[in-house]
Formats: structure tokens, C-alpha cells, sequence
């Protein structure tokens, strides 16, 4: 039996005031079967009353958890008829937009509540919902939220979404003129939010626009100045992310002016890395960049040179490290592919001697925890070994390395019975068609006349 109508609005409206006689509609037990339904009372009702679903939806203080919970599941239905109706005939889409800018304030709590409603409005096939959140302004609101975890998981939806529009919503509300503002904010929190979706945005096709922004106002120029002043993790990581792009759509007038604004700056960068006392996530990102700047130019420098000397004796001093191990690793790479490794730098290095002694104790030291970027870094610097370190290296390191290999290569649990996959594929393929082929005769022998 259908629940009635007459349980919802079994209430005294003229006692108990609006606010009252709404908790007590939500709250009984046929409601939302009647809203689901697109009960017609039911869904006017909401209608008439879309700012309270707003305020009791988004502040679960002025209400219970209960009440809360079901006005944000009527502003997450937008795939049902009812909502349609909200659309239409409220102005449900001017109270959620208006509600963080006349809201200055919002606790972190009701900011995640309210970024978890809004994708259900704005990624939207039919397009129909976004014209009232198309402005610079509520992009803005958006990104000052305290909750910068929530903020960079909803432009990112809306970044990845397939749905081309919601690009062009996000490049119509001047989204990357608001990032570039931002990037430069005093606010650390703000700042790194805004260069973090601004890599997320090069993967896009807003990164056509990028450059240009970047470029607009000397951006670029400022922010390097600024992160050289003042070193931070996420700004080594957006500079490094953008030189990359640049050097990718180098054939771009706009993206070639990007490369020499950071590049100019290298010798800038290897400072810091030079003058840091401590091996942090910020010297990472700043050593990431330079690596990137070299692996394009290939200009061996004495500035790649005194860097490299000072991450190998890093390598040693820091030995749990592992991201100091694995950047040393790819620089070593990176110097190998342009050919910049000489008997001279690996001499200068001073690493054959550590290396020779963390070998000979290699199956016991349980302190070191980078065996596979040193094992690389071994077969790489094998070639310039000195003559009178040859014969040791090659008795020690290289003998350990190829034990290590023929480990690897070795084929445990005695030998395979299945063919290989290419083998068994084409065998089940040449069992169909014969079997194929004697279906086709046993259809014509029964079927033709005089077979019987």
C-alpha cells in the first residue's frame, strides 16, 4: 500500500510557524517515497520552501543530521523529474551561487558539504544549469575556501569531466585569470591551490590559453622572482610543470617566450639547492626543475657539475632518503644521455669508495634503503672506473650486480605447460572455424532436399 499525502502535511502550519512545519513535513516517514515519486503536492511543497532546503541543507547546526541529509539529497537529484521542476520554477540556482558570497564565513564543515553538492549542478550535459555560476567572482569565493583538499578534488571534477562544456564554463568564468591572480597570493594555502590546478588545467585544452596568461602583466617573470625569494615546494613544481609544456609546444609562438623567462634563472635555482643545509621536499621539487632545464638545453655547466659533486655526497649522508636517491639516480640518467659522464666527474664524486663498501656488506645493512637506484647508478659509472680501483669495483660491485641479475632473470617454479597466450589464442580460433565449417555442413545436409 502507497503511503498518503495526508501523513506529509498532517501538521498544524498555523501553531507550529513555517520553519517548525517544514522540519516536521521532511521529517515524516512517506516523504521522500512521495518526493521520489514526483508526488505533485510533494514537490510543490519543496518549491515554495527551496530556501529553507538550501539553509538546513547546507547548516546541519540549524537543524538535525536527519533534515540536513534530505535536503542535500533533493538538491543532489538532478537526474529526476522534480528537480527539473526546482530548475524551472524557483530560484534554487541563485540561492546555491548566492549562498558562499553572502556568506563570508562558512566553517570548513559546511564548505565540504556545499563542494560535494555542487558538481551535481554544474556538471551538467544539457549545459542548462552553468550561466549562473558563470563569473570570475564566485570562482574566486570558491577558491579562498579553507577546506583546500575539498577545493582542488571539485576543480579537478570539473577539469576531467569529458563533457566539453564544462571546460567552456571554466574558460568563460575567466577560471585561469583568477588562478594567475591567486598564484601570487601572500596566502601559502591559497597560492599553492591555485598553481596546483594550474598544472592540472596544462592537460586540458584551457593550456592553449595558458601562455597567454602566464605572459599577460609579466606574470611569469614575478613569480619566479617571488619563489627565489621565497622557496616553495608547489612553485618548483608548477615552474617545472610549465617549462615542460613549453618545451613540448615549443613550435607555439606564445609557449617559446615561456622558455627563456625560467630558464635564464638555472644558475638561480642550483643555488638553492647548493645553500640548502637539509634535503627537503622544497629542494626536491627545485632539483626536479633544474634537471628538467638541463634535459633541455644539454649544456653541461659548472653549475650541473658543482650540483652533481654535492647530491653524491648527499646520497651517502642521507641514506633513507629515498627521493634524494631516486633525483640523483635520473640526474646520473640525464648526464649519461648527454654524454656528460667523464673519469673526471665520477673521480670528483667520490662515490666508487662508499659504493665498493656498501656492496662488500650489502647482506647486512638493513639501513640503506636505495639498493636499486645505486645498482643503476653502479652499471652507468662502470666505464669510468679508474684502473686502480678496477679490479675491487669489478670483485665486489659488478659480481654483485650480476648475481642480482641472473636472480632476477631466472625462471622460478620449473617450466611453464600453458602455451603462450598468442599461441593459445590462435588455437581456440582454429577450433571454432572447424567447428563453424561442420555446423555449415550439418545445415545443408538436413536442409536441402533429398538428404533426408
Amino acid at each position: 500500500m502507497n503511503p498518503s499525502i495526508d501523513t506529509v502535511f498532517n501538521v498544524d502550519s498555523e501553531s507550529m510557524g513555517r520553519e517548525e512545519c517544514f522540519k516536521k513535513v521532511l521529517k515524516s516517514s512517506s516523504f521522500r517515497y512521495l518526493w521520489n515519486m514526483g508526488e505533485k503536492l510533494v514537490v510543490d511543497y519543496v518549491i515554495r520552501n527551496i530556501d529553507l532546503i538550501v539553509n538546513y541543507g547546507f547548516d546541519k547546526m540549524l537543524s538535525s543530521k536527519v533534515i540536513s541529509d534530505i535536503c542535500v539529497s533533493i538538491m543532489k537529484s538532478r537526474s529526476t523529474p522534480p528537480f527539473q521542476r526546482i530548475i524551472k520554477e524557483s530560484n534554487f540556482l541563485a540561492l546555491v551561487e548566492k549562498y558562499p558570497m553572502s556568506n563570508p564565513n562558512l566553517s570548513i564543515q559546511i564548505e565540504c558539504l556545499y563542494l560535494s553538492v555542487l558538481p551535481f549542478i554544474i556538471i551538467d550535459e544539457s549545459n542548462n544549469f552553468r550561466s549562473v555560476f558563470k563569473s570570475e567572482a564566485f570562482i574566486k569565493r570558491i577558491l579562498l575556501f579553507q577546506s583546500t583538499g575539498d577545493v582542488f578534488s571539485f576543480f579537478s571534477l570539473l577539469l576531467t569531466d569529458p563533457n566539453r562544456s564544462t571546460i567552456n564554463f571554466l574558460k568563460g568564468s575567466g577560471f585561469l585569470k583568477v588562478l594567475r591572480t591567486y598564484m601570487m597570493s601572500s596566502n601559502d594555502l591559497v597560492s599553492d591551490i591555485s598553481l596546483s590546478l594550474f598544472v592540472k588545467t596544462l592537460s586540458t585544452s584551457l593550456y592553449s590559453d595558458a601562455a597567454m596568461v602566464l605572459l599577460e602583466d609579466d606574470c611569469l617573470n614575478k613569480l619566479v622572482k617571488s619563489v627565489l625569494l621565497d622557496p616553495r615546494t608547489q612553485a618548483f613544481e608548477f615552474l617545472r610543470y610549465t617549462f615542460q609544456t613549453a618545451n613540448r609546444e615549443y613550435f607555439f609562438s606564445k609557449w617559446k617566450k615561456i622558455i627563456p623567462i625560467i630558464e635564464i634563472k638555472n644558475s638561480d635555482f642550483c643555488k638553492i639547492v647548493l645553500n640548502s643545509g637539509v634535503y627537503t621536499s622544497c629542494v626536491d621539487a627545485c632539483m626536479g626543475l633544474v634537471i628538467s632545464l638541463y634535459e633541455h638545453n644539454h649544456v653541461y655547466s659548472i653549475d650541473i657539475e658543482t650540483i652533481t659533486i654535492h647530491l653524491a655526497e648527499l646520497f651517502f649522508k642521507y641514506r633513507t632518503n629515498s627521493f634524494l636517491h631516486t633525483t640523483f639516480m635520473r640526474l646520473i640518467q640525464t648526464l649519461q644521455k648527454s654524454k656528460s659522464i667523464t673519469n673526471d666527474l665520477v673521480q670528483k664524486m667520490q662515490i666508487v669508495d662508499p659504493m665498493i663498501n656498501l656492496f662488500k656488506e650489502r647482506e647486512s645493512n638493513f639501513s640503506f634503503s636505495s639498493w636499486g637506484q645505486m645498482r643503476q647508478i653502479a652499471k652507468i659509472i662502470n666505464p669510468y672506473i679508474s684502473s686502480e680501483n678496477r679490479v675491487i669495483w669489478d670483485t665486489v660491485v659488478i659480481c654483485n650486480i650480476d648475481k642480482t641479475d641472473q636472480i632476477i632473470k631466472k625462471n622460478y617454479g620449473g617450466r611453464t605447460l600453458l602455451l603462450p597466450k598468442r599461441l593459445q589464442s590462435s588455437w581456440i580460433v582454429q577450433i571454432l572455424r572447424i567447428l563453424m565449417i561442420l555446423l555449415f555442413i550439418f545445415l545443408i545436409y538436413t536442409l536441402v532436399p533429398g538428404n533426408e
